[in-house]
């Protein structure tokens, strides 16, 4: 349904449109018969994304004003990502019957890393003590603390 300003609006070029939805039986239905088709095709790779952003979201002020990279180990994704099937597997179908949520797991997150969504760090998570210790210096530089060479506080 659209409901449209006339009169004198229409005179100053300026026309308002408004949409309203349709909640009546009939309507909803049909929304709802699209809906079921179109959610498991994305299903597996918005579950990954939610599992990055569930813990990059607990790493992130962290990070204030640094590059952005959250670093975080592959095995902590999967467990968080299987977490995420466990809760829904009433709701979706999430993987076939034969096979082990293990392989759907790894299988979705190598698919977000081919397609470049997803980045392997290929050193060792000491980047990410490195990166904290920037930032870390960072900050100290901004609150004016400064160490001596004995690592003693001035």
């Amino acid at each position: 349904m659209e409901w449209s300003s006339g009169g004198a609006a229409e005179n100053n070029n300026l026309r308002i449109v408004f949409y309203h939805p349709t909640l009546r039986l009939p309507h909803v239905l049909e929304l709802q018969y699209y809906a079921n088709a179109a959610v498991p095709v994305f299903l597996s790779e918005s579950i990954v994304a939610t599992a990055v952003y569930a813990i990059a979201g607990e790493k992130l002020p962290l990070f204030r004003g640094c590059d952005g990279e959250v670093v975080f180990p592959r095995s902590q994704l999967a467990a968080r990502v299987e977490l995420l099937f466990n809760v829904l597997q009433f709701e979706f179908i999430l993987n076939l019957p034969c096979r082990n949520i293990h392989t759907t797991v790894d299988n979705t997150i190598d698919k977000l890393v081919n397609t470049s969504l997803l980045s392997v760090c290929l050193g060792s998570l000491s980047y990410a003590s490195t990166h904290q210790r920037r930032w870390a210096n960072a900050v100290a530089l901004t609150l004016g603390w400064e160490q001596d060479e004995d690592g003693d506080r001035c």
